[in-house]
């Protein structure tokens, strides 16, 4: 073999040697970081998602923000590479309302309590995401649940854009007033939502047609409530447990006051004592 002939097998056994060793340190730190603790894992992903640039655009509102689809890309790679998986469990709260457009359509909205699910296979994380969808067509509520999804991933992995305003420094939009069924406030993001929706004086007449949706579907007028609820103690007690969304409760506040003052007066005319409120019971001060 002549002196060049070694030479190259030698290069060639040095380079074979080098891929072998880089072919095992890859390996080992895969199974190195796919062994940490999933709470180390999901610090590490964060880091390495760093930030995402803003890739949708909301043409009728002018903004930009960072798509479901990117956010879903980004977490894609990383939860590849430390060995962890996203998925959701059980929705814990559903609540739909509507509210008329200026064109005087119908918008159904949907506000949807989810959990999920953060798991290697040997530890699990749980957490829970509100989302809100609206549309008005039938597609509401698979955009409240897309929009939780991606909530709870930019809270999980701190996702920014580096350029995201702080929500305190902004002053949401004052809307109309809504329809909802009844529901429990479960945390103050909630409850912050729920002054979106800020409620109207009514006549007496809107208000008694005030239909409020159960959730097992049954519509009921604030009317039809207030007289169940003198002789029905399950009506009365869902009256007094605050278990609706504010428009709803503010509107039952403003009936309540209208049938005391129609009493007040009514009793005044006959020129005799005040006969007991009837709704004194009913809605506790």
């Amino acid at each position: 073999m002549t002196e060049e002939k070694k030479k190259v097998a030698e290069v060639s056994k040095k380079e074979e040697k080098t891929e072998a060793k880089e072919g095992v340190e890859t390996k080992a730190a895969n199974e190195t970081e796919k062994d940490l603790p999933l709470a180390i894992k999901i610090a590490k992903a964060a880091n390495d998602m760093g930030a995402i640039a803003k890739d949708g655009k909301n043409k009728s509102q002018d903004f930009q923000f960072i798509s479901e689809s990117a956010i879903k890309a980004a977490v894609r790679k990383v939860s590849a590479k430390y060995g962890f998986t996203i998925f959701p469990k059980q929705i814990k709260n559903i609540t739909r309302y509507e509210r008329t457009t200026s064109r005087g359509g119908t918008l159904y909205f949907y506000d949807v309590m989810q959990e999920f699910v953060v798991t290697d296979g040997k530890e699990e994380m749980i957490g829970d995401m509100m989302g809100t969808g609206s549309d008005t067509g039938d597609k509401a509520f698979n955009k409240a649940v897309t929009v939780a999804l991606k909530n709870f991933e930019k809270q999980l992995f701190n996702v920014s854009d580096k350029s995201e305003n702080d929500p305190d420094s902004e002053t949401p939009p004052e809307t109309t007033g809504t329809r909802g069924n009844n529901q429990q406030p479960y945390q103050r993001q909630y409850n912050n939502f729920q002054n979106y929706r800020q409620s109207k004086k009514l006549s007496k007449t809107q208000l008694e047609n005030y239909a409020v949706e159960f959730s097992n579907g049954q519509k009921h007028t604030l009317k039809e409530i207030f007289e169940s609820a003198k002789t029905n103690g399950v009506t009365k007690k869902w009256l007094n447990s605050g278990n609706y969304d504010s428009t709803t409760g503010a509107y039952i506040k403003q009936l309540e006051a209208i049938y005391k003052a129609e009493q007040k007066v009514k009793a005044e005319s006959q020129n005799s004592q005040q006969a007991p409120d009837q709704f004194e019971d009913i809605i506790a001060k």
